[in-house]
């Protein structure tokens, strides 16, 4: 049985010059990475061409990125992105609705476009809650420091 229905209309617009809308919202303003790459004097093709150079973003509890979201990041901003070379490197990849997880994704976009098709590594070492917004964050990155060099 159905309890309620909602009903959503999609709201009327009226129709941008040129007949469509663009890709990026306007709200970004200047937040583009085209823009900031352009701000830096980084040539917007600029990608990494030595096979062995790695990058990483870490964070603890829910850090992790969606593939969907880093796919409209590509097909918005980044076109060359390659996503084959972003990869997890262990088996916690955050969970949507953390606040880590909005910042994974964030960190995972921004590294991957700056640091253009180098290797990119995803990690989450710790899924503890007590590093969502409290004390336990720097004890998962200390721990994580140490353990480093022995990976």
């Amino acid at each position: 049985s159905v309890e309620f229905v909602v009903r959503r209309d999609p709201k009327l617009q009226e129709p941008r010059e040129g007949g469509h809308r663009p890709l990026l919202d306007e709200s970004l303003g200047q937040y583009t990475v085209s823009n900031i790459k352009k701000a830096y004097g980084i040539p917007a093709d600029l990608q990494a061409t030595n096979k062995s150079t790695l990058q990483m973003v870490w964070g603890p509890g829910t850090f992790g990125y969606s593939r969907i979201q880093l796919g409209l990041f590509k097909a918005s901003q980044c076109p060359l992105l390659d996503m084959g070379k972003v990869q997890f490197d262990t088996p916690n990849h955050g969970s949507a609705g953390g606040d880590n997880y909005g910042e994974g994704n964030l960190d995972t976009q921004m590294i991957a476009s700056f640091g253009l098709n180098a290797e990119t590594i995803v990690s989450n070492t710790n899924t503890s809650a007590s590093t969502e917004e409290g004390l336990g964050f720097g004890q998962a990155m200390l721990d994580f420091l140490t353990e480093l060099s022995g990976r």
